[in-house]
């Protein structure tokens, strides 16, 4: 499912800004109903919440309420309760959103997702380089640019995929110990014939291509390790056909 993503630079007024965006775009989707996602329901989590509020509407909400903001249906959960696999949700506003709040909506099932981080730390940077969202008051940006320059690395990672894909889910990840033991080999592969790539853009990619963002951070751990010559404990390699290699460099030449 494709999901959408905005983002609110850090402001005074960066609630207010999300919920404008989330009015401004909610008539696009099928299912009109709005999740206010924070880190926890500590008060200071919710301050910015209850300063654009009425205070009994405030308490509904906190109270796990659905309340009408412009006649559409408004709910707030904090990141431990938020269910990414809730079909329900339509558009996610994440407020103060951090590494584990933008890989859960990343995995989500929502529709559109607006992210209001309270500052730009490097995680932040590197979701904005995965996904180059929409960011609030700006011209619409170009279309993400290419992740990966090697593309006999991109045809690897387009083979791990196939392979750790599953057909009763969507989400793929590293499940069993010949999953991760045929990443390796095919990391170890590409490091013996000097096909060079960058672990980071290896996770923007996953997870661009539907990885988890659990899934993603392992497959980037893996390809760090067998980049800097690590052994990784409990790991066998199984016997891989290295022609593989020469088929790829040969369809990357035409």
């Amino acid at each position: 499912m494709r999901l959408d993503r905005f983002l609110i630079p850090p402001d005074n007024e960066e609630i207010k800004y999300a919920l404008i965006q989330a009015f401004s775009i909610i008539d696009d989707y099928e299912k009109k109903d709005i999740l206010l996602v924070t880190p926890t329901k500590n008060p200071m989590h919710l301050e910015g919440i209850s300063q654009i509020l009425r205070a009994e509407r405030f308490k509904r909400l906190k109270e796990n309420e659905t309340i009408l903001l412009r006649g559409i249906p408004t709910r707030l959960e904090s990141l431990q309760t938020f269910n990414e696999s809730n079909p329900r949700n339509s558009v996610i506003i994440g407020i103060y959103s951090g590494k584990a709040m933008l890989g859960k909506i990343d995995d989500s099932n929502a529709m559109a997702a607006i992210a209001v981080p309270s500052h730009i730390d490097e995680d932040v940077k590197n979701w904005i380089k995965t996904w180059n969202p929409q960011i609030y008051g700006k011209e619409k940006t170009e279309e993400k640019k290419k992740l990966i320059d090697s593309c006999v690395v991109e045809k690897a990672l387009e083979k791990i995929t196939l392979l750790m894909s599953r057909p009763h889910t969507p989400q793929i990840m590293i499940r069993s110990t010949l999953d991760k033991e045929m990443t390796i080999a095919l990391f170890k592969m590409l490091r013996k014939y000097n096909e060079r790539y960058d672990p980071d853009s290896i996770r923007k990619w996953a997870v661009r291509n539907g990885w988890t963002s659990e899934g993603a951070d392992e497959l980037k751990d893996i390809s760090q390790k067998v980049l800097e010559g690590k052994k990784i404990r409990g790991s066998k390699d199984p016997v891989l056909n290295e022609d593989i290699i020469k088929e790829w460099r040969d369809e990357c030449n035409k």
